[in-house]
């Protein structure tokens, strides 16, 4: 019995911490797991219906347990498969497709053949990959010289980024948005039929020890606000070190106006790639109106700790 109330009590102070407005990274953190708390709870409230015979205790936890439930299903139902998606399904089309790759590679990470052999493979319109430095620049530069466009921001602090295309451009820039040492990509293109985009490329820093969520949800918060200011189709890509069903993630998609393509299909879990019970989808995607999703999809395990994401996109 004390057990049950122990470990309710503790889900339920992990389910109301994230309603403060508190940036520390513990706090902050309790957004992650809101799927696992979701088993967890469910298991409570089975044994709760096993063993107690009391109908106060019963009730009592019952009710704690399901307003848990309830309240964090709130948060991720939206990514659950087979509702009506956020943004809409299009055929493929090879003279209309956007191919875009994002890819936290892992600065530590040796493994530079497996990741130059997908790039290989999917030869995408778009390649965004980072966390690299100058090893990883120049471990890949027989595939980066077959794009057409190169820009990079090397650095040895695990946030810089690498940015290539074969598309048109028509100007590409870095950006410092939250003050700090973490870059952006924000690039106009054009599409194959000529019609103009934006791609942005983004890497906040996660909350972790040693770190609020402050600048993370600024950088979020400017870049939704660039989108804003913009009248042409938008596409963000990147590791947000947040996961989709954040309250940060929310505010970023309702002041940029964007949809994220995972809704109504199902989330796409990037990180932990070694972990498969600790796995969470913060490698993600962000569409503005009038772009469709062709697919959407993880890549293969290449040493990271992250998945690479892909999606084909067009324009409408």
């Amino acid at each position: 019995m004390l057990f049950l109330f122990v470990c309710t009590s503790l889900l339920l102070l992990a389910t109301l911490l994230p309603l403060s407005r508190s940036q520390r990274w513990w706090v902050r953190s309790f957004e992650f797991p809101r799927q696992h708390i979701i088993v967890l709870a469910l298991v409570l409230l089975v044994v709760s219906w096993i063993i107690l015979d009391n109908w106060l205790q019963y009730s009592i936890l019952n009710t704690l347990q399901l307003g848990i439930i309830l309240y964090q299903v709130s948060w991720v139902y939206p990514y659950c498969k087979y509702l009506k998606p956020s943004v809409p399904s299009i055929e493929s089309d090879k003279n209309n497709d956007i191919k875009c790759m994002a890819s936290n590679v892992q600065m530590n990470n040796t493994q530079y053949k497996d990741v130059s052999t997908l790039i290989t493979r999917e030869l995408p319109d778009v390649l965004f990959l980072m966390e690299t430095d100058q090893r990883w620049f120049d471990e890949l530069q027989s595939v980066l010289k077959t794009y057409t466009s190169v820009t990079t921001e090397l650095k040895d602090n695990c946030y810089g980024c690498i940015f290539a295309t074969n598309l048109k451009v028509v100007d590409i820039n870095i950006h410092y948005i939250a003050g700090d040492d973490t870059p952006s990509v924000h690039a106009t293109l054009e599409d194959k039929n000529g019609q103009t985009f934006i791609f942005r490329g983004i890497h906040p820093r996660p909350p972790v020890p040693g770190n609020t969520s402050r600048k993370r949800d600024e950088e979020l918060r400017q870049t939704a606000k660039f989108a804003r200011e913009k009248k042409i189709p938008e596409i963000v890509m990147g590791d947000f070190n947040d996961v989709v069903w954040s309250a940060s993630s929310r505010k970023f998609m309702n002041i940029g106006q964007y949809k994220d393509p995972q809704a109504g299909r199902g989330s796409i879990k990037s990180f932990h790639a070694r972990f498969s019970l600790l796995r969470f989808p913060i490698d993600q995607l962000y569409v503005s109106s009038g772009v469709s999703l062709v697919e959407m999809y993880r890549g293969p395990n290449v040493g990271s700790d992250h998945f690479p994401i892909l999606a084909k996109l067009q324009l409408r």
